[in-house]
């Protein structure tokens, strides 16, 4: 008898043990069953009842997230999920984390249908007046709340004509399109019409910002002046309630006389037969002064203002120029500048040649410049530069150094200088007979009006050039550019 020694022969697979013993053939040794597609207990069925089978939900809209009656399986089924939590099992959209956009579903399933975090939100501005911009910080919301725009920058929502676009109407006072510039600047260049307030007086030009201001005086006319005139006129000069002031020289009647706009005039007398020739007011308080010569002598008159006698106040050497056909013309002077440090600019004074500081106050003369030829104009730019003539040339002077820079070469002998005192512009009378323009912005010079014949000039407060021709005892003007 073959005896067997117990043959352990142990084939294990997963859980489930087949021993052999001699000849007895083979049995199962039942375990619990586990997903792994063995017969672990024995009941032959694989993975029935399985301890490790995992829960699985339906997912109708296969958005991997599913709900109704859990089912175990150590699978899983066609269509499922492990999580029940899907709020809306028929739409592929909606699930827990799913990000929350503008589509009228509770995307993330947290209860809250399009809340204003979701995606595809707008602003939506308060507009009261139906013009489609509103105005406010606004709120945010997928659909758009009564009486909203998501457009801003109504800066008038109750005016359905007034929104950013709109077309506006200037000068009316209301900002129609909103921009946020002023109703009074049609041109956009920062600068209010000069007709609404401002200083712009080309308001459909944008390189014109700012205009000459309206003046609170009114200069006489030409034709006041020259049907008022005494005599035969020499000079004339401005003072700063636009009158005029005109000297005059016929022998024996010699005058000056100012006049203000209304065509009143007072005379100045005192020199009965003195030849008065260039007149200068004081910018500080309205003194006058007037060069004259009775044939051997020059001299200085003063007028106090508010007075109507001249004073033989300072007397210098007679100096002739060549300039004027008539020789009273080349006595004395042809022109005298005033400024605030009561410095009185004389050319010749002294002699030919030499430009003086005469001081208002001390009556005392200083020498600036000496040893050019012929001096027959002065005037001052609006800083109180001193410029003179001589022959063609217009001459700036250093009265530090007594020294002269050249600044223009007119295209004749020079008679006389004004400078505008709101834009700086330089005019220069020519024997020519020529009014030339010297722009202050370096702009190139021209020939700005053409007198009647050889002329004196001066500019008055309200803008206005007037030109005397003393040869033939007539005035001329013209307005002066507004920009």
């Amino acid at each position: 008898m073959l005896t067997l020694a117990l043959l352990a022969l142990a084939c294990r697979n997963s859980d489930k043990v087949i021993e052999e013993t001699g000849d007895s053939g083979s049995s199962c040794v039942p375990a619990e069953e586990t997903c792994d597609g063995l017969d672990n207990d024995c009941d032959e069925i694989v993975d029935e009842d399985a301890i490790d089978m995992v829960t699985y939900y339906w997912d109708n809209d296969q958005d991997t997230y599913g709900a109704g009656e859990p089912e175990q399986a150590c699978t899983a089924p066609l269509h499922s999920s492990e999580t029940n939590d899907d709020c809306d099992d028929d739409e592929g959209q909606m699930h827990p984390g799913r990000t929350e956009v503008c589509d009228g579903l509770d995307n993330d399933c947290d209860g809250e249908v399009d809340p204003v975090t979701s995606q595809g939100t707008q602003i939506h501005y308060s507009d009261n007046d139906g013009d489609g911009y509103g105005t406010g910080e606004g709120d945010p919301a997928c659909d758009p709340p009564p009486d909203t725009s998501t457009e801003s920058g109504d800066c008038d929502d109750d005016e359905a004509s007034t929104y950013p676009g709109a077309t506006d109407t200037w000068y009316d006072g209301v900002d129609s399109d909103c921009a946020g510039d002023s109703d009074y600047d049609a041109d956009v260049d920062g600068a209010d019409s000069s007709d609404w307030g401002g200083s712009d007086c080309l308001d459909d030009d944008p390189s014109v910002t700012e205009c000459r201001p309206a003046a609170d005086c009114t200069h006489p006319s030409a034709a006041l002046l020259q049907a008022g005139q005494l005599n035969i006129s020499s000079d004339l000069a401005f003072d700063l309630d636009c009158s005029g002031w005109v000297s005059g020289i016929r022998s024996g009647t010699d005058y000056t006389y100012w006049m203000d706009g209304a065509g009143n005039s007072t005379t100045i007398v005192g020199y009965s037969n003195f030849n008065q020739q260039a007149v200068a007011i004081s910018p500080v308080n309205g003194d006058a002064v007037i060069s004259h010569n009775d044939n051997s002598r020059m001299g200085l008159g003063y007028v106090t203002a508010g007075t109507t006698t001249i004073s033989d106040w300072l007397r210098g050497t007679l100096s002739n120029g060549t300039l004027w056909p008539t020789s009273y013309f080349n006595r004395t002077p042809s022109q005298l500048s005033w400024d605030s440090s009561g410095c009185i600019w004389a050319p010749g004074f002294v002699a030919d040649g030499t430009l003086s500081c005469v001081d208002e106050t001390a009556a005392t003369t200083t020498d600036v410049i000496t040893g050019l030829a012929h001096i027959e104009a002065v005037a001052l730019d609006n800083s109180e530069q001193v410029y003179i003539s001589v022959g063609d040339q217009v001459l700036l002077v250093d009265t530090t150094a007594g020294t002269t820079t050249l600044v223009h070469t007119a295209s004749a002998d020079v008679l006389s200088l004004a400078f505008d005192p709101w834009n700086g512009d330089l005019y220069v009378s020519t024997t020519a007979p020529e009014i030339e323009q010297v722009p202050a912005d370096g702009s190139a010079p021209s020939v700005w009006q053409t007198p009647a014949s050889q002329a004196r000039i001066a500019i008055s407060p309200d803008g206005w050039l007037v030109a005397l021709s003393p040869e033939t005892g007539t005035f001329e003007e013209w307005e002066l550019p507004a920009y």
